[in-house]
């Protein structure tokens, strides 16, 4: 209960408590976030390496590399990149990657999972008629310890691998 005083200080002292409920209402959710054994400033570089199958080229070409980097206070990333890739009726002309960074049940990033979306932009001529085909594969990386790798599931289009590894600087 606030004692009579005048106006204006009545109007201060709700201001000073006011101010000190936010501050204290502010810091209260940081009092609760459970400690990480790895610092915000933790970064993770995403790597793919892409082929064509040989339904897509008939000679061999050297595989596409798609890099990104995903942290604790930014986990979701993407990174797309245009090749010209085919010699058939089938051409690739960009690799798309699209990764998010979840957290384990303990609020650990070092092991949990990646999940991650790879499509490609293909286009499929026949004589004159061209069409466009986007297939994409889908799927999640465990990491032990910061690092982790897959190899591709099969597609018709392209395969390669994905891997992370955690790396000390920050963005």
């Amino acid at each position: 209960m606030f004692f009579r005083t005048s106006p204006s200080l009545r109007s201060s002292s709700r201001r000073a408590f006011l101010v000190a409920c936010t501050a204290f209402g502010g810091l209260l959710p940081l009092a609760s976030t459970p400690v990480h054994a790895e610092g915000l400033d933790r970064v993770y570089q995403v790597k793919a390496m892409v082929t064509p199958t040989p339904l897509v080229t008939k000679t061999p070409v050297s595989a596409t590399s798609l890099q990104t980097q995903v942290a604790p206070n930014n986990r979701k990333n993407m990174t797309h990149i245009g090749v010209d890739q085919g010699d058939n009726t089938y051409k690739i002309n960009a690799y798309t990657l699209r990764v998010r960074l979840k957290p384990n049940k303990n609020q650990s990033n070092d092991n949990g999972t990646l999940t991650y979306s790879l499509s490609a932009a293909i286009e499929h001529t026949i004589g004159s008629h061209t069409s466009s085909i986007l297939p994409h594969t889908r799927g999640t990386i465990p990491l032990h310890n910061g690092n982790g790798q897959v190899t591709l599931p099969p597609n018709k289009y392209f395969s390669g691998t994905i891997s992370i590894n955690a790396i000390a600087a920050g963005f």
